[in-house]
C-alpha cells in the first residue's frame, strides 16, 4: 500500500472475512477516520464492491494484505471485535474502537473497553459516522488509553509465544511421561500447584 498513502496516518478498518461486505458500516468507519485527519485501510475478504461502497477519497481498500504489517505502521483500529484482528490490533500496541456485530464480538469488546484499550460503540444507524467520529478523537487524545496501548504491547512483546508455551507445558509434563518401570517407581517432583496426582 506505500504507493497509496498520502502521509496522513493510518486507520485500520476490518470487519473480518464473513461480514467484510457491510459496505454502510464500512463507509462509517472510513468517514470518520477520514473527518479525523486518518487515512483509511480497508481490508474486506473480497466481499466488498468498492465501485459501489461510497469511500471518501484516498481509501485504500484491499480484499487481503499482511493484517500485522499494517497493524504496526497504523495510528488507530476500527474493528468488529473479532478475536484474531483485535489480538492483533493490541499487540501492535493500537487503541481499537469496537463496532460489534455478532457472535463473541461483544464479549471482546468489552474486555478491550475494561482494560483501557479502546471503546465500543454499540447500535448501527445514521447516527453511526458522528458517534464513530467522537470516540475516535477520544482514545487518539486519551493519555490513559495511549498508556495501556504502550503497556499491552510490551506484555506482547514479551509473551513466550506458541512455541515458548508448548516448551514450557512440555518441562511440565515430561518428568511423568517417561515409562515407569518397577526399578524406577520413585515419587515424582512437579512444580507446585501443577495439579498433578501420580497414581498409587
Amino acid at each position: 500500500i506505500a504507493a497509496e498513502r498520502d502521509g496522513r496516518p493510518l486507520a485500520f478498518i476490518s470487519l473480518g472475512t464473513l461480514m467484510g461486505g457491510r459496505r454502510a458500516i464500512l463507509r462509517a468507519m472510513a468517514r470518520a477516520a477520514t473527518a479525523r485527519g486518518l487515512q483509511p485501510v480497508i481490508v474486506h475478504g473480497g466481499r466488498l464492491d468498492v465501485t459501489r461502497a461510497d469511500l471518501p477519497a484516498g481509501t485504500i481498500p484491499r480484499d487481503f494484505l499482511d493484517q500485522r504489517a499494517v497493524l504496526a505502521e497504523a495510528s488507530v483500529a476500527l474493528l468488529h471485535g473479532g478475536y484474531n484482528s483485535t489480538t492483533d490490533a493490541i499487540a501492535a500496541g493500537l487503541p481499537v474502537v469496537t463496532v460489534p456485530l455478532a457472535f463473541e464480538q461483544g464479549a471482546i469488546a468489552a474486555r478491550v473497553e475494561r482494560a483501557g484499550l479502546g471503546r465500543t460503540v454499540g447500535g448501527l444507524g445514521p447516527s453511526l459516522n458522528q458517534r464513530l467520529q467522537l470516540v475516535l478523537g477520544d482514545v487518539m487524545r486519551s493519555s490513559p488509553v495511549q498508556a495501556a496501548c504502550r503497556r499491552a504491547r510490551y506484555e506482547a512483546m514479551a509473551a513466550p509465544g506458541v512455541s515458548g508455551l508448548v516448551a514450557r507445558i512440555d518441562g511440565v509434563l515430561s518428568p511423568v511421561s517417561r515409562p515407569v518401570t518397577p526399578a524406577s517407581r520413585a515419587p515424582v517432583s512437579l512444580p507446585a500447584g501443577s495439579g498433578f496426582v501420580p497414581a498409587q
